[in-house]
């Protein structure tokens, strides 16, 4: 039969229980850390150093102040600034996603005129390599409080173009978000085919200096892991950045409300792959996506839960089964977790199981059927999210709107009461051919139906 939705798991109802507690999470506004930030001078490969301003919660607001002693250890992400723009210039963006618990490391280097983007994206990556030292080294500022495995990349510009690159060779990282990206040399359209993170592209429809058509757009249709391309409407490319340098472009839309849903959907994205944020889900894949109502949003998980909804009637105390598919179009095998829960995040009110609970190996172009079977209850509606989780990132998800209703039809009028006439209601419906007095829900209206009714309406009801 499968696994029973109930009793639950204390780990799914603890699951569940979040994702209620935190349906009102808006990503845009401030977390619950104070800011710091410090310079550091990272080491590559090769010996030579370069700068980085480093952005994490803090006991207090500011320049080397103390790691926030419950927020470790931290997901870390770094980040790539655009052409000709320095660090600074992000500050508003690191500070948001360090005052909701990430460690964000933003280098300095190829700031001139004539940059590397090669280099650049090897500065990235290295970032990440010191803070693995850092994490490791008895005595440092982050001795113990970065999460080596939840490691993402993010960029603007250049910088988005360079975190492509980086996060086509990089293994370690989990989660990609980029603003606005640019297309690079060597070729970050090229090396999104390479990257297994799941990707969000945030783009801007007004943006007249890296347009959307020839970059991100590109990128986006390269990419084989879960994809998004998040286009917010009247965006622009420096609106992505806290001031207006020589160069800029500009729009209708603020500045301010920009960098807001710029935010929203990077703090939401990382929260959801980098933290396994239960809520963070619903705004993304879910039901409540896209995350802002200025977004315009393309996605594609990799995968499909078919049919998209279900409306369903039942007889009231009989036996119910409905079959769904969960459709791999990835390039690779997948697996995949099934919950059921109601719209709100919460345990549906109808007993339920799913069969298999957690299908393995659904190979690519392929799919397996999900059987969702249990008993009507007497009478009622219940409404269900039944979802699917990629295993393999631990945040994609499809999922399928579910609605099952229960008849009990010996009070065949609906007047809360069984006499005779439920009887004549039924005898008119029965004699017509009505669907409502299909009451075995079979489709058709027949000796069965006459049968099935007087059955529960001698007994007095269901």
């Amino acid at each position: 039969m499968g696994q029973l939705l109930r009793p639950f798991t204390v780990l799914m109802v603890a699951t569940l229980l979040a994702v209620q507690a935190a349906a009102n999470t808006d990503w845009g506004q401030a977390g619950p850390f104070p800011a710091g930030q410090r310079s550091v001078t990272v080491t590559r490969a090769n010996g030579s150093t370069f700068t980085a301003q480093l952005h994490y919660p803090a006991s207090a607001a500011g320049a080397n102040q103390p790691f926030h002693p419950q927020a470790g250890p931290a997901p870390a992400i770094t980040f790539g600034h655009g052409f000709l723009q320095t660090t600074s210039r992000y500050a508003t963006t690191l500070q948001h996603l360090a005052s909701h618990g990430f460690i964000a490391i933003a280098s300095d280097s190829e700031g001139s005129l004539f940059p590397s983007h090669g280099n650049f994206a090897s500065d990235l990556s290295r970032c990440l390599t010191y803070l693995e030292q850092q994490h490791a080294t008895s005595g440092a500022f982050l001795f113990g409080k970065v999460d080596v495995a939840a490691f993402g990349i993010a960029g603007h510009s250049m910088g988005g173009g360079a975190s492509l690159l980086a996060a086509g060779s990089d293994v370690r990282i989990r989660a990609l978000a980029v603003e606005a990206p640019a297309e690079t040399n060597p070729s970050a359209i090229a090396a999104s085919a390479s990257i297994a993170a799941p990707s969000l592209l945030i783009v801007g429809d007004a943006d007249t200096i890296v347009p959307t058509a020839s970059h991100g757009q590109p990128m986006y249709n390269a990419l084989r892991s879960p994809r998004q391309l998040a286009n917010i409407r009247g965006g622009y490319h420096c609106g992505f950045i806290d001031s207006t340098g020589i160069g800029c472009d500009s729009s209708s839309l603020s500045r301010a409300d920009q960098l807001l849903i710029t935010r929203r959907l990077l703090t939401s994205w990382f929260a959801l792959y980098l933290k396994d944020d239960p809520a963070a889900w619903r705004t993304i894949w879910g039901p409540d996506a896209p995350v802002d109502a200025r977004v315009t949003l393309s996605a594609d998980a990799r995968m499909a839960l078919e049919p998209r909804s279900i409306t369903d009637a039942v007889p009231a105390g009989a036996a119910f089964s409905l079959d769904l598919q969960v459709r791999n179009s990835d390039e690779s095998p997948v697996d995949v977790e099934v919950v059921i829960a109601s719209p709100s995040g919460g345990v549906p009110a109808w007993q339920a199981a799913v069969s298999p609970a957690a299908p393995r190996d659904i190979a690519p172009g392929a799919a397996r059927t999900l059987t969702v079977s249990g008993i009507a209850p007497s009478e009622g509606s219940d409404d269900w999210l039944v979802t699917v989780r990629n295993v393999a990132d631990g945040g994609t998800v499809a999922w399928s709107a579910v609605r099952l209703e229960s008849r009990c039809s010996a009070d065949f009028n609906r007047d809360g009461g069984i006499d005779g006439s439920d009887v004549e209601s039924f005898f008119e419906a029965w004699s017509a051919a009505l669907p409502a007095a299909d009451v075995n829900l079979d489709g058709g209206v027949d000796g069965g139906d006459l049968e099935g009714f007087f059955v529960v309406w001698q007994a007095g009801g269901c």
